[in-house]
């Protein structure tokens, strides 16, 4: 958090810099600095809260991922298409990360983090979309034929 105050901080600082030069008053900057700090903190508090639970769903997800049949195919496929689609949402939003240079750890964290939960994401799909019934089976052992039972 401290971190996040400092960086805030100095944001605040340069847009008062350049206001100033327009005729801003000298102390606008730090009203808006503290107002839009309640609403940093309380982003970050939910975003800290939101990855704790996502990664409380994956625990309790690993039971049923490691039953899965074909599992290895789920998780590419999933991490795949993920990847796919963040891929197109960040190119389709590219004016919002411009400069690219200055925005490269937000894409960078951004398709990492939706690539990394994509096979929660594709394990839980795959469970609502099937059914869940029981049934009974007669299990058959047959013993394995040798030469020697063969022999006359």
């Amino acid at each position: 958090m401290v971190f996040c105050d400092l960086l805030c901080l100095l944001w605040f600082k340069t847009l008062h810099e350049e206001s100033s030069a327009s005729g801003f008053s000298e102390n606008i900057w730090m009203v808006e600095y503290f107002t839009r700090m309640k609403s940093i903190r309380l982003l970050s508090f939910l975003a800290v809260v939101l990855f704790s639970l996502l990664l409380w769903v994956y625990v309790r997800e690993f039971a049923v991922l490691s039953n899965t049949l074909e599992v290895k195919a789920l998780v590419i496929g999933s991490m795949l298409v993920v990847a796919a689609l963040t891929g197109g949402a960040l190119w389709y939003w590219r004016e919002r990360f411009t400069p690219f240079e200055r925005h490269f750890p937000e894409v960078v964290l951004i398709l990492v983090f939706s690539v990394l939960f994509a096979p929660l994401f594709g394990s839980l799909l795959n469970r609502s979309l099937g059914k869940d019934e029981n049934q009974s089976f007669e299990l058959w052992l047959k013993r394995p034929i040798s030469l020697r039972d063969m022999a006359f």
